[in-house]
Formats: C-alpha cells, structure tokens, sequence
C-alpha cells in the first residue's frame, strides 16, 4: 500500500516539475492540487490497492497490475492537476474518476471466480512449437510478400514516416500479422527461450523484434525484450508472491534513475522519452477523450464492429478524431486506453460493458493457461496488457494479440512448458512432514511454475 502511494507521488512531483513546464502546449498544463483533490485522490489510490492482488496466482492478474502501473494510477493523478487542458468542470473529473476505480474494481473481482475448465489438449510439446515456429515463419513471409525486405534503421525524425509507409502497404491478414509477432508471438520465442535455457529460441524472438523495428519503425519492438525478462524474472517463484510490491518498486526505480540522469546533464529529453511516453501519455489522452466526449456525443462503435448498425455523427474512429480535435494539422491517431475508448463509445455504460467483455476473455485465458507454468503464460500477456493501456478492449483482441493468446495458451502442451517436471511424490514430498503433500494440495491454483529441481503445483 505504501509503495502504490509512493510511485503515485513521484508521478505527481515528475509531472509538476519536469514534464508540464516543458510540455504545457500539449495538454500538460499543471494546476496545484486543493487539499480535497488530494485527499480524494489518496482515497480512491488505496481503493485500488485494496482490491488489487498482493501476489498473482493467475495470469489475468499480470494483466490487472500493468493496468493499475499504465492507466489507473496515472489517472488518479494527473487527471485533475490537467484541468486547466479541460473544458469539464473538477466535480466532472471526479465522477469520471470514480467510474474508472468502479470499473477498475469490477476488473479485480475476476479473481474470485474460479477457473474455467476448459478442455485440455494432450499435444505432444515438440508438434506445438513446430506449429508456433511454422507461423511464425508463415506471418513473416506474408509480411515480405507485400512490403518487401525493406530494412533500414529510422532515426526520430524518420520514424513516423517510416511507419506510415509500413501502414499503407501493408493490407488484410498482413496488418495483423505485425501486431501479432510484436505483441505476441516473438515475446512468447522469448519466453519459451528463458524457461527452457534455450537461448536460440530466446535469440529467434528478439531478432524478430529487431526485424519488426526496421521493417515497420515500431519503437516498442525496442523496448519488448526488456519489458518479457523483467515480467518473467517477477513470476519466479521466490518473487511471485510479492509481485505487485516489486513492480512497483521497478517503476518508481525507472522514474526516478530517469529524472536524477536528466537533472544531472540540466536536461529533460529522458523524462520526455520514457517518463512522459510510458507512464502519463495515456493519462493525459484520457483526460482529452473524457473532455470531448462529455461534451459531445459518442461515437457507438459505428467505426468498429457495428458499423452499419449504429449511427456515429463523425467521419472518423474516436482516435483520428481526437488528434484532429486537439492536435490539427498532425494527422495523430490519438489512441487511449480501454477505459477512454468505451467512454467514446458509449459512455460511463460502455466502460461498465467493455470491462466486463474484457473479463471474459481475461477468464478464457486463464482457464486455457490452466496447468501451465504461470511464468511463461504470465509473460503471453506482458504486451496485450501494454496494448490495453494504449486502444480498446476489441481491438486488442483482433489486433494486438489478446484473443490469439487465448487460443495458443490453449494449444500449449499441460504442465510446464518452460521444461520443469510436473511435482511428483518423488520430487516433491521427500524429506517433508507427512501432511505437507495435503495441505498443499488443498491450497494450490492450477497454474505450475518452476522450483529448485523441480516444478511444483501450488
């Protein structure tokens, strides 16, 4: 509880001195907090924590943590000290605040409801990852098919342009297949790679990371290596338990190495490339979607899956509309996280309905992961989550990976695949108390991970 305060904190102060001064002409304007808005914030922050999960058990819950480190805990912050960016009055911001810890909320109930039980597929582990492999390769090679090998390092200013041309060529099953290997399937190479100590596998994803940078200038292809190891390092065992509290720690470390190098050169461009584009975009982009469509009507899915079924007075999906609105003659696609775009779409109702149908699918995970190793299917869901914090509940499950996760988790072989044996008498009873082998099989969740010499189901 305490650690959640402390990296809310060092957003706040990050914010008001380092970001808003230097970027105020985009939004970050900053207006002192009243004594209310902090008392406020402070509550609804441990309302949050209160519900959140002290270790994870499941996968769904890596999801809910990078929610509350990318969108939620964010939110609480700078929401209110943006107001001056804003049409909406304070009390506004508050209920909208409110709706987003209730939805938030709701989220963390998934815990409570027990594992489905889907049906467990006996393939053997070699014909799986044959399979991942052959698509891998499969999604690759559609990719060349249209764009060509066109490899070439984009420095910052040639990024974008680099990525629009990508965009532009790319057409149908291709324009999935780019979301799919970033978010997905190369992290799941990675992962795989990790468990087993089958640095090959491991080399395999990370190229494929560094394809995807060159071919299409994707900037978070960069950063996807980093961001499997440090989620698989806090699901091993020893760690788990203290997954939340650690993550946090490793986030206000980020924040504050970053802002102690700038101070120490008088500069700002790390706080502005990492503190800034990780952890408060979204948060101000929220507070943009929020101010316009409190204000204006929503658009009803009608540039997405009902379309032609409900009426949308714009000519263009909430995020082209958004970067026209407040950042013209930019062409920005202004994309915000779930909470933002379901407030788009159908208001303070649509983001009750879009979390629930994130829940579902959330759960459908976690019934295909069952008797996994919790490490490697923890990891499957790193970069959805990131997408989650950055578009909509459907389109991260078309788009970026979510709902192919589901599938795949489905496919991978019972027990470990990082390579641990299953716990047996053998290796896991001996030497203990008689009772012990009872109590844990009492108490253990149907997810297996990796112990000393062996793997064990808790």
């Amino acid at each position: 509880m305490a650690l959640a305060l402390v990296y809310l904190l060092a957003i706040w102060r990050v914010y008001e001195l380092f970001v808003s001064p230097t970027y105020s002409y985009v939004y970050y304007t900053y207006a002192a907090p009243t004594s209310v808005q902090i008392v406020t914030a402070s509550i609804l922050g441990l309302v949050c924590v209160a519900v959140l999960p002290i270790d994870v058990r499941r996968p769904s819950q890596v999801v809910i943590w990078m929610l509350f480190l990318l969108v939620v805990g964010p939110c609480l912050v700078i929401l209110p000290l943006m107001r001056p960016s804003l049409s909406i009055s304070a009390d506004r911001i508050l209920g909208l605040e409110v709706a987003l810890v209730g939805c938030f909320a709701l989220l963390n109930l998934i815990s409570l409801v027990p594992v489905p039980r889907l049906p467990l597929l006996s393939l053997p582990r070699q014909t799986v990852w044959t399979g991942i492999l052959l698509f891998f390769l499969l999604l690759y090679l559609l990719l060349f098919s249209q764009t060509g090998i066109r490899l070439q390092v984009s420095d910052l200013g040639q990024v974008y342009a680099t990525r629009a041309l990508f965009t532009s060529t790319v057409t149908g099953v291709a324009g999935y297949a780019a979301e799919w290997l970033t978010g997905l399937i190369n992290p799941m190479l990675m992962a795989y790679g990790l468990a087993r100590r089958r640095y090959r596998w491991l080399a395999l994803g990370i190229v494929g990371e560094l394809v995807m940078y060159l071919l299409a200038a994707y900037k978070l292809a960069l950063f996807v290596f980093p961001l499997v190891a440090w989620i698989f390092w806090l699901l091993r065992d020893k760690r788990r338990h203290r997954f939340g509290a650690n993550l946090l720690v490793g986030a206000i470390g980020i924040i504050l190495t970053v802002t102690v190098i700038d101070s120490g050169f008088n500069s700002k461009l790390l706080t502005g490339l990492v503190t800034r584009r990780v952890f408060m975009d979204d948060s101000v982009l929220t507070g943009l979607y929020f101010d316009f469509f409190s204000r204006y009507p929503q658009d009803q899915l009608a540039h997405s899956v009902l379309q032609g079924i409900t009426y949308s007075p714009y000519k263009v999906a909430p995020a082209y509309l958004i970067g026209n609105a407040y950042f013209p003659g930019t062409g920005q696609d202004a994309n915000a996280n779930i909470w933002a775009d379901a407030f788009a779409n159908f208001g303070i109702p649509g983001m009750i309905m879009l979390t629930l149908v994130l829940a579902c699918v959330l759960l459908l995970f976690d019934g295909a992961a069952r008797f996994k190793d919790l490490r490697f299917t923890g990891t499957m869901l790193a970069l959805p989550s990131v997408a989650l914090a950055n578009s909509g509940v459907l389109t991260t499950i078309a788009s970026h990976g979510l709902g192919l996760a589901v599938i795949l988790a489905l496919l991978l072989p019972r027990d470990d695949p990082g390579g641990a044996p299953a716990a047996t008498p053998s290796n896991d009873t001996r030497g203990k108390r008689p009772y012990s082998r009872l109590r844990r099989e009492m108490t253990r969740t149907p997810y297996s991970h990796r112990t000393g010499g062996g793997a064990t189901r808790e």
